[in-house]
């Protein structure tokens, strides 16, 4: 529908997806450069923002790399056809609910909703509303979050609404590295505590010194996930 968010889905077999990864897009011959009003996701999607009347007049192909054959292919040509916009409530597009990053990388939760007039957009994580920042960006309905910290890690629902209702979706973020911080000791029975940490709960063996257990508060330095 024109000024709704396209999507494109390079399908990509099931059995064949730890061998066969999408490596470009590209419109009547031209590689497609993600930003813009483009963006380009590692499990084959290609979104177009705010969707125009000359973006009918290209064709559209993605390209595949197969790493055991070492073979490229590209799909056939595809089509872009755009509605007259009626007033109709949001639908969101199915994509990918399971993300998984390490720190310090950037990540684009897909929320891409069809519906007239064109829907806004409210991300939530954890039950409260995201708050944007240099570092936490839209780019239309999708939620873009750079130099990712162990934070912000959870779960994340989309909602777009426009004067004829709204729909939901949820994105679910895991992020993983190395960090250091406190963890809190606890439940202390003779040589073992329990250590709570805001993104991990695990065991530890701590070393007692003339029967004393050790401070409640210790320093830490381990992969870590949110």
């Amino acid at each position: 529908m024109l000024g709704n968010t396209v999507v494109f889905k390079c399908e990509v077999p099931a059995f064949a997806k730890d061998y066969v990864t999408v490596t470009s897009w590209s419109r009547s011959g031209t590689i497609i450069v993600a930003g813009g009003r483009f963006s380009i996701f590692p499990w084959g999607e290609l979104h177009i923002r705010d969707a125009r009347v000359e973006d009918k007049e290209y064709q559209y192909s993605c390209s595949t790399r197969n790493t055991l054959l070492q073979t490229t292919k590209s799909s056939d040509f595809k089509k872009l056809t755009l509605a007259v916009p009626v007033n109709i409530k949001p639908e969101i597009i199915d994509s990918v609910v399971e993300h998984t990053i390490s720190i310090g990388e950037e990540i684009e939760l897909p929320c891409a909703a069809s519906g007239h007039p064109s829907p806004e957009y409210q991300w939530t994580k954890d039950g409260s509303s995201v708050t944007l920042s240099e570092r936490i960006t839209l780019r239309r309905g999708n939620l873009v979050v750079s130099n990712a910290v162990l934070d912000d890690g959870g779960s994340y629902q989309c909602t777009a609404e426009n004067n004829f209702g709204s729909n939901t979706v949820s994105r679910n973020l895991v992020v993983r590295g190395k960090g250091r911080g406190n963890i809190q000791m606890s439940n202390c029975r003779r040589t073992r505590c329990q250590a709570k940490h805001p993104s991990l709960v695990y065991e530890m063996e701590t070393k007692v010194i003339n029967n004393l257990i050790p401070p409640n508060r210790i320093q830490f330095g381990t992969d870590i996930t949110n």
